[in-house]
């Protein structure tokens, strides 16, 4: 008696003594076949034997019969349904940035898609708008008014200031989207996001007429930006919000009570000293920088109109306080004096508005002359943490104008040659520790005083290297080191330069023909990059910065304001390139300048 083939199997032929299995791409449902049947469209088979084919998931697709595998719905289509013979084009309002979609998303406010299948939505040009989702073209700002690229509302033709929103985004860079409002809260002046780069860099660019707003950037799960934050400032570097690694929690970081910025800003600020201090206590002092307005009222007319306003505030909106400083009282600050008034005693006031300890907060200042407050300046990080302060890092000598100043200096090798730490009250042991990681350096020195000698014999150091460098203190006389967590303070680079006619703490990458292009350090380690450009031509405003992989992708696009036919300004890269060479481009009207940066492990 002969045996019938079992399902997923098949026999053509007379007098077979054993079966076949169907092949992959094809199935067979029933015993006693003599023939397997090809997978239909919509379905496949990846296995041979099969009694079933599977079909493919939402998102993916087969067209023809006999597949082996589904393919991918390529961006800007999708599939909804399982069994699907051809993805479907995302329709015109909505775009899809990745395959295997089961969806298109709506184009956000600001932008639009005027064809199906787009595979990401366009942003509103210049001088229109959208303030709706999914739409298919933006609206022409009325007459009188202008906007910005991807702008979801007009504003009235005037001065208007560059602001850069810049994002450290965590792993799930599609949960955070920004806003910024007007004053009220009522109308969305700009928007943004999703976010695409995860754990990387992304900027998003705006000009905002004079006048006040709200920020606030949302996310979507709930548990804030778990590795990241974000920074509101000026083309010019000059922050307003700064809130970096502190949206650890929440949907929405914004400042409380519907307080925000207003622009142009003042150059009223903290002194070099108390800006980005995380270390403080209470009773020290916040210093701000003297005005000269408010100083000539010392002695002059009413004395408790004129002064300085604190503003401390969390920008996740856990904290706001503002403290008032006039010539008339004293804050347990003396002699009394015409700066007397720039200094703010932490906590010195009353216990419910007390800052809290371990939060990083900001901190602004703004004058006030004869009773009327000028504009808040810049933003500085504040946080008051006794831990830390009883035993603190520190760095090398940072402080500008300091005779000292060895952050980012270059030295030559030999005796008498130096490099400064900031002392620290009550250390006397300083470990300097020098490195290349590329070269797998490293050599630290021991010191009883917060400076060194270059002139050691072990591991000396080279001439035109530029070396990282880090300190550490310990009061103990190297029992323990300050700050457990992580005794070492923030890296300074450092450059052996025994060439006698060199002077001054620079590291030149390029010249132009007309103005001096410096960068500096190079090689750097992917966090400060001191950049210079002299001589550029009258009625050059702006100065464009590109940085491009040698592949040519674009990683980097910086736009930085020339003042006085120059530009001198600190970039924080903050660790967004990896480890190699890139090609810097610098746009300066119609110059440009093309360099190498190195970038270190």
């Amino acid at each position: 008696m002969c045996a019938s083939c079992p399902a997923g199997s098949f026999s053509d032929v007379s007098g077979s003594v054993s079966c076949t299995s169907c092949p992959a791409g094809s199935f067979s449902a029933t015993t006693g076949s003599t023939v397997c049947e090809s997978c239909p469209a919509g379905s496949f088979s990846d296995v041979v034997g099969s009694i079933e084919c599977a079909s493919c998931p939402a998102g993916s697709f087969s067209s023809t019969i006999g597949s082996i595998a589904c393919a991918s719905c390529p961006a800007g289509t999708f599939s909804a349904v399982t069994g699907s013979i051809a993805c479907t084009p995302c329709a015109a309002g909505f775009a899809s940035n990745t395959i295997a979609a089961t969806s298109c998303s709506a184009c956000p406010p600001g932008s639009f898609s005027a064809n199906s299948g787009q595979a990401v939505c366009d942003l509103c040009p210049v001088n229109t708008y959208n303030p709706f989702s999914a739409q298919i073209q933006c609206l022409a700002c009325p007459n009188g008014e202008t906007s910005t690229v991807g702008s979801v509302a007009c504003v009235p033709d005037g001065p208007c200031t560059d602001v850069i929103l810049e994002f450290q985004t965590d792993g799930n860079p599609d949960q955070t989207t920004w806003e910024v409002r007007s004053e009220d809260g009522t109308t969305v002046i700009a928007s943004g996001g999703p976010l695409v780069a995860p754990f990387g860099i992304q900027t998003d660019m705006t000009c905002l007429p004079d006048g006040c707003y709200t920020l606030r950037v949302l996310d979507s799960f709930g548990d804030g930006m778990t590795t990241g934050g974000y920074i509101l400032r000026t083309v010019n570097g000059e922050r307003i919000i700064d809130d970096r690694n502190n949206f650890s929690t929440g949907s929405v970081s914004a400042i409380s009570g519907g307080q925000g910025f207003c622009l142009p800003m003042s150059s009223d600020k903290v002194i070099f000293t108390s800006c980005d201090k995380l270390d403080w206590i209470s009773g020290q002092y916040v210093v701000a920088t003297p005005n000269a307005a408010v100083s000539a009222q010392w002695l002059t007319g009413v004395q408790t109109d004129d002064g300085y306003e604190f503003w401390i505030f969390d920008p996740n909106g856990t904290y706001s306080f503002r403290r008032f400083r006039n010539h008339a009282t004293s804050d347990l600050f003396g002699p009394a004096s015409a700066t007397r008034a720039c200094h703010m005693r932490l906590n010195n006031w009353t216990v419910a508005n007390q800052v809290p300890a371990n939060v990083l907060m900001n901190v602004r200042v703004r004058a006030r002359v004869n009773g009327v407050n000028g504009a808040f300046g810049p933003a500085c990080r504040l946080a008051i943490n006794p831990a830390l302060a009883a035993c603190p890092q520190t760095q090398l000598m940072n402080v500008p104008g300091d005779p000292n100043f060895s952050c980012g200096a270059t030295r030559q090798w030999g005796t008498g040659n130096l490099v400064h730490a900031r002392p620290v009250s009550g250390a006397n042991r300083y470990q300097f520790r020098f490195r290349i990681a590329a070269e797998g350096f490293s050599v630290t020195r021991t010191a009883t005083t917060y400076f060194t000698q270059l002139n050691w014999a072990v591991l000396p150091l080279q001439d035109g290297k530029t070396y990282d460098v880090d300190v550490r203190v310990s009061k103990d006389a190297g029992a323990t080191w300050c700050s457990a967590s992580d005794p070492w303070g923030p890296v300074c680079q450092l450059t052996i330069d025994n060439t006698p006619a060199n002077s001054g703490n620079q590291n030149f990458a390029a010249a132009g023909a007309d103005g001096e292009l410096r960068m500096f350090p190079n090689p750097n380690r992917g966090d400060v990059l001191n950049f210079s450009l002299s001589a550029i031509e009258d009625g050059v405003n702006t100065v464009s910065m590109d940085i491009y992989e040698l592949t040519g992708k674009r990683m980097s696009a910086r736009t930085i304001a020339v003042t006085d036919g120059n530009v001198n300004t600190v970039l924080d890269l903050q660790g967004e390139l990896a480890a190699g060479m890139y090609l810097v481009n610098i746009t300066a009207g119609d110059k440009s300048y093309t360099e190498r940066l190195v970038i270190q492990p």
